[in-house]
């Protein structure tokens, strides 16, 4: 190829000695319809027009577009100097033909190419929304979860609280009401109002000691926790605080701020012997929330 394309320049050149020099080595290497095209354009440069016909009639039989061009511009150039005109005139339309369907290739292959463009970015574009729509998902649960540990974790506080705060209620009015005993000038009925007010109080003690035994009693018969509400968690304590408050001060010793599940979880392993299939079962938690579970317990343990 590269000794053609040497060839055909000096023809250009009208260095047709050279020319064919380059073409003969061509030739004697790998002779192709390229070949034939350029060594027809040195035969018309020599007047030896038969050869020239013959060559490039050869050469305007090749399947590749730019040597078949080549070959039938050289060969309507040809017939023009052979006076040959009707045979120039069917050269010229067989060459605009084959011109046109080139173009017309190329603008096929044009617009492929377009389409493909058009297909990628299409692509791009849905890979990036598809992206953005997952990141936003992702964002969104990671603030659902958020809100709703923040939203559990209040409840719990709260109900603490509160308990505390009755305990405390309960506690003085005991002593206000041993105090209004000995006084002369409290009446039975503010006697009554407060004796009242107390005992509401432990009637609501005794129905959270009475829900945390039942659900005591449940974990005991193998149940588990599936169906607690956050209440339950901390009756189920506050029962078990009754019967072994040792214990809970053992860990209260030993942990800051559990949460009730996780009082629950120390309970289940330390005080009832379960393993970590069993608590799993009782929590109704898989086995990797049974080891998250142990790990946050980990880091409450009080240092030193």
């Amino acid at each position: 190829m590269l000794l053609a394309n040497i060839s055909d320049t000096y023809v250009r050149k009208k260095d047709i000695v050279k020319a064919e020099s380059y073409i003969r080595k061509a030739l004697a290497g790998n002779p192709s319809s390229y070949t034939y095209a350029i060594l027809g354009d040195i035969y018309m440069q020599r007047g030896d027009y038969p050869k020239a016909l013959d060559y490039l009639l050869k050469a305007s039989s090749s399947s590749e577009a730019y040597t078949r061009e080549k070959a039938l511009t050289s060969l309507f150039r040809l017939k023009q100097v052979m006076g040959d005109w009707q045979g120039s005139t069917r050269v010229a339309d067989t060459l605009l033909a084959f011109k046109g369907k080139q173009e017309e290739k190329w603008r096929q292959n044009n617009i492929y190419e377009i389409q493909n463009k058009y297909d990628r970015e299409e692509r791009e574009r849905t890979i990036y929304s598809y992206r953005l729509y997952t990141g936003a998902l992702v964002v969104i649960f990671l603030l659902v979860m958020t809100v709703f540990v923040f939203y559990h974790k209040y409840k719990t506080a709260n109900a603490r609280r509160n308990l505390l705060e009755k305990h405390l209620l309960v506690s003085e009015y005991s002593d206000r009401l041993n105090k209004m005993k000995l006084s002369q000038s409290v009446t039975n009925r503010e006697l009554n109002f407060l004796r009242q007010r107390m005992n509401n109080m432990k009637d609501k003690e005794v129905e959270i000691l009475s829900n945390g035994k039942l659900l005591y009693e449940s974990i005991m018969g193998n149940g588990n926790t599936l169906y607690w509400s956050n209440q339950d968690f901390l009756d189920f304590l506050e029962y078990f605080k009754l019967i072994d408050m040792k214990f809970i001060n053992h860990l209260d010793s030993m942990y800051n701020n559990l949460s009730p599940r996780q009082y629950l979880f120390l309970i289940a392993v330390e005080r009832m012997g379960k393993n970590e299939a069993e608590v799993g079962d009782i929590l109704a938690i898989s086995a990797s929330s049974v080891r998250s579970i142990k790990s946050r317990i980990k880091s409450r343990r009080i240092k030193g």
